[in-house]
């Protein structure tokens, strides 16, 4: 079966990755190697070709988007390659008491979960001391694309620190899970469909007062305003496949250990799986979700990949997706989504108007 050869690169990968001496271009494709590559390709999967990896992110960090590839080696230790204006550069961060793994698994126990439980007004202590467990390096750039080996995308790299601050507040980044992955998106046609949905079970005609009809409130001006079509039943829409932008409010619910991302709920008892909104979001270009913890990925237990909505949506042919890590408050749909949807339509990328839209929230 698949399983077995995979399991052999994998190994090959990370003991590539202990070689003192190995270069950046080398790590480039072991990491290659090592990243998620189990999402749907239009185009096919292809062997990976040797010099191709280290090519690629040259090629990529010269026109304006630096990469970080993360992997680990066989020691369990972060190893990270940065290209930046056509350099590559390896970097070993420096060995602490515990390997990295050891200390990701520790922290993933609770967290990026708990952050969603922070209040505003306990300020930002524990994300700091939470996340100072981890160096992660970053290029010295204003837009960064990282590639990192499934069990590496539970860290939310919004959040690693930066000459003491937190890298998404000067930094605009973006995951892939592979490269092969985004080469794959960049060969395909956008799609043509202006088309604008957004989905919101709810019973604001009820006179219902529950989350979602909350922030059913604040969203539907700026829905009417910009064009998009809008849902409130109670049913997974069947009419949104290849549309430019859907926007999904729903509540988002974990597995009993607040691990893995379980189901999509509504305030009239709807429950529906993951699959099932992705099948139904299937090829649209930009999906946002407003559905907590709906941007969470966890290692899935016997493959290297990732489980997750957005890769869901990816294996479904949508090209991108903006989803929070962790549980959302019902006070930012509304001053996010009306700060993004300002900048995307004046022409900014999906990766530039989300970092506008998280910048307008903290001030």
């Amino acid at each position: 079966g698949g399983c077995l050869p995979q399991a052999r690169h994998l190994l090959a990968a990370e003991r590539l990755l202990l070689a003192p001496s190995i270069s950046a271009e080398d790590a480039a494709v072991a990491i290659e190697l090592l990243a998620d590559r189990g999402v749907e390709l239009a185009g096919g999967t292809e062997p990976l070709a040797g010099q191709w990896p280290p090519t690629f992110i040259r090629e990529l960090s010269r026109g304006g988007r630096s990469v970080a590839m993360l992997g680990t080696d066989a020691n369990d230790e972060l190893i990270a390659v940065l290209a930046h204006a056509g350099n590559l550069q390896l970097v070993r961060p420096a060995i602490k008491a515990s390997t990295f793994e050891t200390r990701l698994n520790a922290w993933a126990a609770d967290y990026p979960f708990r952050y969603g439980l922070i209040e505003r007004e306990d300020g930002n202590g524990e994300f700091y001391s939470t996340m100072q467990e981890f160096e992660l390096p970053l290029p010295p750039a204003q837009k960064v694309l990282v590639v990192a080996k499934p069990l590496l995308q539970q860290l939310p790299f919004n959040l690693a620190q930066v000459g003491g601050d937190f890298a998404g507040e000067t930094v605009a980044i973006g995951q892939a899970p592979s490269l092969t992955w985004l080469a794959d998106v960049q060969e395909r046609p956008r799609t043509q469909s202006t088309a604008r949905h957004a989905w919101i079970s709810c019973s604001p005609e009820a006179g219902a007062y529950g989350t979602l009809e909350m922030v059913y409130a604040r969203l539907a001006p700026l829905f009417d305003e910009h064009g998009f079509k809008t849902d409130t039943s109670g049913r997974i829409p069947d009419n949104v496949q290849g549309a430019q932008l859907t926007v999904v409010t729903a509540h988002g619910q974990l597995t009993g250990e607040n691990r893995y991302f379980h189901r999509i709920a509504a305030e009239q008892g709807l429950t529906a799986s993951p699959q099932a909104l992705a099948r139904a979001l299937a090829d649209v270009e930009l999906v946002v979700l407003f559905v907590c913890s709906g941007g969470r990925a966890d290692p899935h237990p016997l493959a290297n990949t990732a489980v997750s909505l957005p890769k869901m949506l990816l294996d479904r042919g949508c090209r991108t997706v903006i989803a929070s890590p962790w549980p959302l408050s019902a006070a930012v749909p509304g001053n996010w989504l009306e700060c993004f949807i300002k900048a995307w339509d004046e022409g900014d990328t999906a990766l530039d108007a989300n970092f506008k839209a998280n910048a307008y929230l903290r001030t």
